[in-house]
């Protein structure tokens, strides 16, 4: 098993020199936070420009603000509006982690992500979720997510650190081994980024994506042609 670094960044990372994360060699992939609810982050649209340009695999989270199955149903109606604007290598995320959602209970909170995923994924394109032990211990029920990538979230250390400071071989050691992706540190530092960054380790073979039974023509300028020709 080939495991693979990466960062996954939002606003909270500002100012992004793209030019030197792709001369890092001992990165893989960057995920990026399309929305929080169904509005924009407000440096996505810049970020996902410039990951395009610099040829830097990358995924989408889409940050929930979800409290009803209808909400999230209109999160992923929002989401694959998205997807069908770029082609991303690496799954689509559904990050659940309010307060408000938590008081929900762990029924409400499961059947919230499962939605979302459902929905999602039936619209052609691979979708997992993040979230962290405590809510995996106690609020979302794992189970009923079945077949879904887990992107989950533990920090064996408060240390800074870098891309390759990931714990090797670790996966088998999580307390949950079937996750997809790890972000093992929320202190990291990489070049290009002068704020703290987080750093993940893939332990899956990304692109994975479900086949689709057709294109769009979204879907093909999302791939860099301009159109089709029907001979």
């Amino acid at each position: 098993m080939v495991e693979r670094y990466g960062i996954d960044v939002s606003r909270w990372q500002g100012v992004i020199d793209w030019d030197k994360l792709a001369e890092n060699a001992d990165l893989s992939f960057v995920i990026l936070r399309a929305a929080s609810g169904c509005a924009y982050d407000s440096k996505f649209k810049e970020y996902i420009k410039e990951v395009k340009r610099v040829k830097i695999p990358f995924g989408l989270y889409f940050a929930s603000t979800a409290l009803s199955v209808e909400d999230a149903e209109k999160e992923a109606d929002f989401a694959t509006s998205v997807l069908r604007k770029h082609s991303a290598e690496y799954p689509a995320f559904y990050d659940v982690e309010l307060n408000a959602q938590k008081s929900l209970g762990s029924a409400k909170v499961t059947n919230i992500l499962k939605t979302w995923l459902d929905r999602v994924s039936a619209a052609g394109y691979k979708a997992g979720y993040y979230t962290n032990k405590a809510w995996l211990d106690s609020v979302i029920d794992e189970k009923q997510l079945e077949g879904y990538p887990l992107w989950y979230a533990a920090y064996p250390s408060v240390a800074e650190k870098t891309l390759t400071d990931a714990p090797k071989d670790n996966r088998s050691k999580l307390s949950y081994p079937q996750a997809a992706i790890w972000q093992w540190s929320s202190n990291g530092r990489v070049d290009g980024i002068n704020a703290k960054v987080d750093l993940n380790v893939c332990y899956e073979t990304y692109p994975a994506s479900p086949k689709k039974e057709y294109l769009t023509l979204a879907d093909i300028k999302a791939m860099g042609y301009k159109g089709f020709i029907i001979e």
